[in-house]
Parts: structure tokens; C-alpha cells; sequence
């Protein structure tokens, strides 16, 4: 996991680059803000060869996070399962 405080995504390319791809042959996938999510972002990132997950930063409501948990494994409303390492 990379921490990624960009005020423009003028250093994402270099995010991308220092990534790598799990050795387990599990699809690695880039968790991108929305507001550097432009099309011009994404296709580079797929281009590299990994998939991307868009958020936006509005508050969740009843949501208390476990911080000494590793692993956290999310179901989205479209039934695929997510699986977010530390």
C-alpha cells in the first residue's frame, strides 16, 4: 500500500511505476480518489496491467474501522469480493 497525497496527479505515473504485481497470479488493483480519476488516468493505469477502484472522500455514516486488522474483505453491491491488505 503507497500513500498518495497528491494535490494533481502529476506524480501518479510514478506511483504506477513502483508498483508490482502479486507472484500468486491475484490481481493487483490501484484504489484511486476521484477527483485525479480522469480518463487519461485510468487508461494508464490499465495499461500498466492492473485494474483500478474509484472512492470519493465524503465521510462514512456508522462506520467504526478495526486499525489492528491486516486484512479487511469487502463484498460490493455487485457481488465481487474485495480483499484490502495493509
Amino acid at each position: 500500500m503507497l500513500d498518495g497525497d497528491f494535490v494533481r496527479s502529476a506524480g501518479l505515473g510514478k506511483v504506477i511505476n513502483q508498483l508490482y504485481y502479486t507472484k500468486d497470479n491475484k490481481q493487483s488493483i490501484v484504489v484511486i480518489e476521484a477527483g485525479i480519476a480522469t480518463e487519461g488516468n485510468l487508461v494508464m493505469i490499465y495499461s500498466k496491467g492492473y485494474h483500478y477502484l474509484c472512492v470519493s472522500r465524503p465521510k462514512l455514516k456508522n462506520y467504526a474501522i478495526d486499525t489492528s486488522r491486516l486484512t479487511v474483505r469487502l463484498e460490493t453491491k455487485a457481488k465481487y469480493n474485495i480483499v484490502i491488505k495493509k
